[in-house]
């Protein structure tokens, strides 16, 4: 059985024999239901507003196998087509600021961000980050957040970790670069109120 609480720890994700289901923690209420037996992870948002789903990807299918869906509503908000789950480490495919206000997923070479209360399929944003595997936004409220983006040694040449504004991502834009050499993976840890 897969479960997880939502930051907050105001509601439990669980993936069970017959589907998925979102309970509130305050008294185990059942607030979400879908019918998903195939799923093979999950991840709530922080505030539990949405939880993302993920199954096999079907060939054929004209809908993606990684789903966002609103755990108040139960409608699916967005979906995408990925089709390997990764590594561990590289879950949840869909990430959220803490306040929710931004979510952001990873693509080759770019993180795409979106507005976190509707995620959809175009992004409101993009981050071209060539090579990039790991990114994180720093914790707290908006309006203005930092981002953190890793790319891996490669070819000899030194892993980056680089620090942006969100939403200033022009060529060149980053407000710090710090290179690493034998670096092949990193975990991003944040001041707990950013910064």
């Amino acid at each position: 059985t897969l479960a997880e609480f939502s930051a907050d720890g105001s509601m439990l994700a669980v993936v069970e024999k017959d589907g998925v289901r979102v309970l509130a923690a305050d008294g185990g209420r059942a607030v979400f239901s879908q019918p998903r037996p195939q799923v093979q992870a999950i991840h709530l948002s922080p505030k539990g507003t949405f939880l993302v789903t993920w199954e096999k990807l079907i060939d054929g299918a004209e809908e993606g196998n990684l789903r966002v869906w609103h755990v108040g509503t139960g409608e699916l908000a967005a979906h995408f087509k990925q089709k390997v789950l990764g590594e561990k480490s590289a879950w949840p495919a869909i990430n959220w600021s803490t306040d929710e206000k931004i979510a952001y997923r990873l693509v080759t070479n770019e993180v795409h961000f979106f507005d976190g209360q509707k995620p959809s399929l175009v992004p409101v944003d993009k981050l071209r980050v060539e090579g990039v595997a790991r990114c994180s936004v720093e914790p707290g409220d908006g309006p203005s957040y930092h981002i953190a983006t890793f790319v891996t040694e490669k070819k000899g040449a030194p892993a980056q970790l680089r620090l942006w504004k969100h939403g200033d991502f022009g060529e060149g834009r980053f407000l710090a670069s710090k290179s690493f050499y034998k670096a092949s993976e990193v975990q991003l840890l944040w001041a707990p109120v950013g910064g």
